[in-house]
């Protein structure tokens, strides 16, 4: 029986994340790969995935433990590999991959070049003058300074005041941080590149946080939710018809994990929109004869109004197209609306009182309805007179129609 394989990526925007690997070929890099990230000089990197194997195809060199690896054998598992600017791990779907560390990398021949080195040494320790060191040392000190202050310079000129280089003694670089977009920061590899410096790629750049959240969102329900910046860097706003409840839980547990990403905030307008259209019915009385349903198109309103009642509708219509021109179409059904009391309501209405300022309905289990009443199904009650009463959970309005 074939194993379910994962990769998680150990650096890079989406470093920390899990990704299964469906059998097949998985490419990552951009221009419509399955997972974007930049790699360097704008490469793509493809995973064969077969029964229990890995294969990688690509055209720069891979590091397995950093040691070199012949991209002809197949990848093993639960070992750090490196291609591309790129590091990840191979496992297993239940094996826990989150505390497997980068090893440092160096070249097969690694052994013999340090012999080799030991030997040069003492030649040169012979052979050479302390000045010839001396001198050495300081055109090297001063080379690696100067490449540091053009670091400094390409991360003003590209607007990147949010990502930080640290130098590592070895002469790599890791850059950590957070950018605006992905764009520059391949600039700024390619910069690295021309010099020659190794460098590690911890950064999140918000545009790849946007697309990893609206995966989030489309695996859980929401496809029409849009994501855009949020109001600083590693924050993200989300547009869309959310709601409390066990179904956004969910995506707040899963966005809480998402490496990177600082926090979010949502905006639903279109609730707002659904509000402003419920004041307007009932500052014209009609609140108390109609139903409204809203879908991914338009909204949908039901209700059975006399011609005068009709004309009060049509102005509300008027208004709205005339005020909010990005206000969703609105259908009207001049049908009665069907009596969903049974199903809604926990027990048969009985009777209708009170006064102008406090009107309520009693229900046959004794329970008392009033404007404000949250039933246990999660519908509120927002408006309710002697010609019935409106339950609303959501972008739904319901009328339910007295009946004695």
């Amino acid at each position: 029986m074939n194993a379910q394989l994962k990769m998680r990526l150990l650096n890079g925007e989406l470093n920390g994340r899990e990704i299964r690997l469906p059998t097949g070929d998985f490419t990552l890099g951009e221009q419509g790969c399955d997972v974007l990230l930049p790699l360097q000089q704008g490469e793509v990197l493809t995973l064969k995935i077969e029964e229990n194997n890995v294969f990688m195809q690509t055209a720069g060199r891979v590091w397995v433990n950093g040691r070199v690896f012949d991209s002809q054998n197949a990848l093993p598992l639960h070992e750090v590999v490196e291609t591309a600017g790129l590091i990840m791990v191979l496992g297993e779907q239940d094996d826990i991959l989150s505390g497997i560390t980068i090893p440092r990398r160096y070249s097969g021949q690694e052994s013999l070049l340090l012999l080799s080195g030991a030997v040069l040494l003492l030649l040169l320790l012979v052979s050479m003058s302390l000045f010839w060191l001396s001198h050495s040392k300081t055109g090297s000190v001063d080379q690696a300074l100067a490449l540091q202050n053009q670091l400094e310079e390409q991360l003003q000129q590209l607007e990147l005041k949010d990502v930080k280089s640290s130098w590592q003694p070895d002469g790599s670089v890791i850059l950590n941080g957070y950018c605006l977009s992905s764009a520059a920061i391949r600039q700024l590899q390619n910069f690295l590149i021309l010099h020659g410096v190794i460098y590690r790629n911890q950064l999140v750049c918000d545009d790849h946080l946007i697309v990893s959240v609206s995966d989030v969102l489309r695996q859980y329900g929401y496809p029409d939710a849009e994501v855009s910046e949020g109001n600083q860097l590693g924050r993200v706003t989300i547009h869309g018809t959310i709601q409390a409840g066990p179904q956004w839980e969910k995506v707040q547990e899963v966005l809480t994990l998402m490496p990177g990403l600082k926090g979010w905030t949502v905006i639903n307008h279109q609730g707002e929109m659904i509000n402003l259209l419920i004041n307007k019915l009932r500052a014209f009385e009609l609140l108390g004869y109609l139903s409204l349903a809203q879908n991914k198109k338009n909204i949908v309103i039901s209700g059975q109004l006399s011609g005068e009642q009709q004309q009060k509708l049509n102005a509300i219509f008027t208004s709205i197209q005339q005020d909010l021109p990005d206000f969703p179409p609105i259908v009207y059904q001049n049908i009665p609306a069907s009596d969903q009391s049974k199903q809604l309501l926990p027990a048969e209405i009985v009777s209708y009182g009170g006064n102008q300022n406090s009107e309520f309905m009693e229900l046959a289990n004794g329970l008392r309805l009033q404007q404000g009443t949250i039933l246990p199904n999660g519908y509120k009650i927002v408006f309710l007179s002697a010609h019935g009463l409106q339950l609303m959970r959501g972008n739904n309005l319901v009328h339910i129609p007295l009946s004695f």
